[in-house]
């Protein structure tokens, strides 16, 4: 399997750095016996990202429902409770080791020239989506180590 480079441009938060670990303030004490995140609906053994979008989901009013009965009417309600939510976690750094909160995002792979406009940047860093990354945060009940979003920029490859 081949490599491949990624940029991102993020308009959210790093809740995760590859090498520096978790950057939210909801973590264990250096001195316990327990390492990692301190949040009372993650397990030991839980996936974070995946536990964390069920409750986003779940906050929103998002039932799975039957996905034999109806696969097209199912996606269509998964993707109506995700434009609901209106963040999304992303990956980035060496192989994908970071991740983010994102209320926005621009990507540009290798070879590709994406041209990126200052005022389309400033008009998507808005209330709303300052909002969606609070409401989400409160959701999960995290505190992100940066004061507010900003327009984080990585590379990937992975």
């Amino acid at each position: 399997m081949g490599m491949s480079t990624t940029a991102k441009l993020i308009y959210g938060y790093r809740l995760r750095a590859d090498e520096d670990g978790w950057q939210v303030k909801e973590i264990h004490p250096k001195d316990s016996d327990l390492w990692g995140l301190n949040l009372d609906w993650l397990g030991e053994d839980d996936e974070f990202q995946d536990k964390a979008e069920e409750r986003l989901m779940a906050a929103v009013g998002y039932e799975e429902g039957d996905f034999d009965a109806d696969p097209d009417a199912w996606r269509q309600r998964r993707r109506d409770a995700e434009a609901r939510i209106g963040v999304e976690f992303e990956h980035g750094g060496y192989q994908f080791g970071d991740l983010f909160l994102s209320a926005k995002k621009h990507s540009a792979y290798l070879g590709e020239l994406t041209v990126i406009d200052p005022a389309v940047l400033a008009a998507e860093a808005n209330a709303e989506a300052d909002e969606r990354l609070r409401a989400a945060l409160a959701v999960l009940g995290l505190t992100p180590l940066e004061e507010r979003p900003a327009w984080l920029l990585t590379a990937c490859r992975g």
